[in-house]
């Protein structure tokens, strides 16, 4: 058996890893990193999956996890400091530019650099905004995931 050279798996989640969840499985196909200097926020699209579009890792060892799918409730122009969405009060929890970077395939429109909004509330609830620079809005809804309630199942690479 002779070894193949594989990508260097980055901590927390990866593009083709799966996530088993509740009843359903989530493909990690693609991925798009905001990347903005500090904190980590990575966006996987999940094609055919039941429950939720995207999955976002929100911290750099993938143990601050949410389901998402997309959110029609969003109102245009800059996304206000709180907002109500299903009856839910979020409030800012980080707003900033970032570098846009991306991976795998499944992905919406992007463009190298976008705003991003993530708003949320004690309940785990979360809304998070992505405005491309010159391009579309992205905005997503769901919530956050104990990390004990998903097993991961890294892909092949």
């Amino acid at each position: 058996q002779k070894a193949e050279a594989k990508p260097t798996r980055r901590a927390g989640l990866n593009v083709s890893d799966v996530i088993l969840y509740a009843d359903t499985e989530l493909w990690l196909a693609g991925c798009i990193d905001l990347d903005d200097g500090a904190d980590v926020l990575r966006l996987f699209a999940t094609p055919g999956a039941k429950h939720a579009s995207y999955v976002a890792q929100l911290d750099r060892e993938g143990e601050d996890v949410a389901t998402l799918s997309p959110a029609t409730k969003v109102p245009a122009g800059r996304v206000p400091d709180e907002l109500s969405v299903d009856g839910a009060r979020l409030r800012l929890r980080k707003r900033g530019r970032a570098a846009v970077h991306t991976a795998g395939e499944s992905l919406p429109a992007h463009t190298p650099q976008a705003d991003y909004v993530v708003l949320g509330d004690p309940s785990g609830r979360l809304l998070l905004v992505i405005d491309f620079v010159g391009g579309e809005r992205l905005a997503l809804s769901g919530e956050r995931v104990p990390r004990g309630m998903l097993d991961v199942l890294p892909g092949g690479g």
